[in-house]
């Protein structure tokens, strides 16, 4: 489908945001530019402003129910610490702030769909610096801390302490690792960033065993975890020899995980960037200035200018964002421009104004 648009978002600065402070930052491998899809919807976060000044970036979300992508970030904030989201089967979304400068809690924004309307809802502890530190059902959103706790609540303000279960903590010390990420679709799973070897997902009765992947070769990090409609989709990242890193992507339901595609990137000077899951499992991820697709078929796109992100949308096709930044001198707009994969081209198919809230953060 073809989408010509040019939608303008306007954010409305918080003044919780007065001066600077040292606090969280969107750092290479994070993967915290993400993107995230089912059949009901799609959500992308992404940064603009001056990504060469922490205090001059600023992170946005946008959304889409299968037309237009629309401007989705939170009102009444200008975050430098990232925006961490998360979508249900049905298209129910949450999007939370990360900690940065004076903010040292995290907001969160929650609707039924993926458009909204969306309320404000407030989390009792900063949330983990983790890309799926969220997770999102019809009824609940259920979370990781920055304290390694999980908390669910109904409405997004009542919240209870979920008392991890005996195997849980157990695959956490067998792994010396934190928790980072959380899926409650189809069932609760939890992601760790391990300090030694050891599985790095757990679900209640212990470690998740993985086909074709060795744990003792780690210590290994869960980037990304989702329920998608295909089932548990897991991207993680561990060491290989020589200073290389070793993208995997590991994929069906706890009681059967195998590996999918995988990746090796050598030397430090290309970083993953951004990452995207689909609604039928698929996984690109954008290390470097490349795009490269893991699953399910692994391939290298072409190259595209400015390329800041990438996403699916609820039909499952793969769209790269590239955006061009106006300088903070200038004052102007960062432009957004989505673009479609046509053979061995992208094609724009949708441009996006945003206001960048130069100076907020000082």
């Amino acid at each position: 489908m073809r989408r010509h648009a040019l939608l303008l978002g306007t954010v409305v600065l918080a003044s919780v945001l007065a001066s600077p402070r040292a606090g969280a930052s969107v750092g290479m491998d994070s993967g915290l530019i993400a993107a995230r899809a089912t059949s009901a919807g799609a959500i992308v976060t992404f940064p603009v402003g001056n990504p060469a000044d922490p205090l001059n970036t600023f992170y946005q979300s946008m959304s889409t129910a299968g037309g237009p992508w629309s401007l989705t970030t939170p009102v009444n904030i200008a975050t430098n610490g990232g925006l961490l989201t998360a979508m249900g089967p049905h298209g129910a979304t949450a999007i939370g702030v990360l900690p940065s400068q004076q903010l040292t809690s995290s907001p969160l924004s929650l609707a039924h769909r993926p458009l909204g309307p969306f309320l404000p809802g407030f989390s009792p502890s900063p949330l983990s610096f983790g890309a799926d530190a969220l997770s999102t059902s019809a009824s609940s959103v259920t979370e990781v801390t920055s304290a390694g706790l999980l908390e669910e609540s109904a409405d997004g303000l009542r919240w209870r302490r979920l008392t991890p279960s005996t195997g849980l903590l157990q695959a956490k010390r067998r792994c010396g690792g934190t928790f980072v990420a959380i899926t409650t679709e189809p069932v609760l799973v939890v992601g760790m960033s391990c300090r030694h070897s050891g599985a790095p997902l757990a679900s209640a009765s212990g470690p998740i065993s993985i086909t074709g992947l060795s744990v003792g070769g780690g210590p290994w990090r869960c980037l990304r975890l989702e329920g998608t409609d295909k089932g548990i989709e897991a991207l993680l990242v561990g060491p290989t020899s020589h200073g290389a890193r070793r993208y995997v992507v590991v994929e069906g339901t706890p009681s059967h995980l195998e590996v999918g595609g995988q990746l090796v990137v050598k030397g430090t000077g290309a970083s993953l960037r951004a990452t995207a899951i689909g609604p039928r499992g698929q996984v690109a991820i954008v290390v470097g200035s490349s795009v490269d697709e893991l699953s399910p078929a692994q391939r290298v796109l072409p190259r595209l200018a400015h390329l800041a992100a990438v996403a699916f949308t609820p039909a499952g096709q793969l769209e790269a964002l590239a955006i061009v930044n106006a300088t903070e001198v200038s004052g102007g707009n960062s432009t957004l421009t989505f673009n479609h994969l046509e053979g061995s081209r992208w094609r724009a198919i949708q441009v996006v104004s945003i206001v960048v809230p130069w100076g907020s953060s000082n």
